[in-house]
């Protein structure tokens, strides 16, 4: 495995053995049992640039209903929305995704956020990505990864911008990690991990890392009627029984929505799902 892709790999699961929220790092004896297949993750091949890629693209626009919890307890429903396109970053082929994410659990009303990541389409290496610094809706950093990674930060307040030189190795995998899982060809039981290290916007709608694989499920894909997608698996912590249930597909919107599973009681939660309502492709359609 090369250096930089195992650099990338130890950063990304330390901040999963965090668990959700921060934290100290879970010690291996206190793993819920339902997730000791997580427990030897550092060990695991991580996908790098050019090591997976996006399937039967097109551009489109995709709206999810999401509901949550704010953080004063009360329930929330806001929307999602997606939109990709082709682009060009300094002539290179390129995939543009923005998000705007109105739900922040951290505050006790929605928040607005937007994220836009640009990477390239032959390879998919992160080109840009502008989103929200973590924590806060209204302060911004924008990565930029041509020939060094600069990140600049700024505080909406102030004004105040700061901006550091070389902080993660390159190439970074830019395209989102649950849409390149519904691209690939998956197995019952496998386990992958991608080697993303620099993700530091607050929403992880199309981000999950690392996952395991559940197998197939049919369900209500709202405009889409009945499909059949993968399910992949996402641990919420380490300490306790919660996964998160991600239903990816290979051709756009490539995730077809998300759902909670309490692995103590089996019992699934309408709470923090996210459901498909909307979805227009701008090509020759689906």
């Amino acid at each position: 495995m090369k250096t930089t892709t195992r650099m990338l790999q130890t950063l990304a699961i330390t901040t999963l053995l965090m668990g959700c929220g921060g934290g100290d790092a879970v010690d291996s004896q206190e793993v819920h049992p339902g997730k000791v297949a997580f427990a030897d993750v550092q060990s695991w091949p991580a996908l790098g640039v050019g090591e997976a890629a996006l399937t039967n693209f097109e551009p489109f626009r995709a709206v999810y209903e999401r509901v949550y919890s704010d953080i004063n307890g009360q329930e929330r429903r806001d929307h999602v929305i997606i939109l990709a396109e082709r682009v060009a970053w300094n002539e290179t082929p390129a995939i543009s995704v923005s998000l705007i994410d109105a739900g922040n659990n951290v505050y006790d009303d929605t928040a607005m956020r937007i994220q836009t990541r640009v990477f390239a389409e032959d390879d998919h290496r992160m080109l840009l990505y502008i989103a929200p610094v973590p924590g806060t809706p209204r302060d911004y950093m924008i990565a930029h990864t041509d020939g060094t990674a600069r990140v600049t930060s700024v505080e909406a307040e102030s004004g105040d911008a700061t901006q550091q030189t070389g902080i993660f190795p390159l190439p970074q995998l830019g395209a989102p990690g649950l849409w390149l899982l519904g691209s690939m060809s998956l197995e019952p039981d496998q386990q992958i991990a991608f080697a993303n290290a620099h993700a530091p916007a607050p929403s992880s709608i199309l981000g999950a890392n690392p996952v395991i694989v559940e197998g197939e499920e049919t369900i209500d894909a709202g405009p889409l009627g009945t499909q059949r997608a993968t399910v992949v698996a996402y641990p919420l912590g380490m300490t306790n029984g919660r996964v998160m249930h991600n239903f990816v597909t290979d051709r756009p919107p490539y995730l077809l929505g998300k759902r909670p599973l309490d692995l103590d009681t089996g019992e699934t939660s309408e709470m923090s799902t996210l459901r498909l309502v909307e979805f227009t492709t701008f090509g020759q359609g689906r």
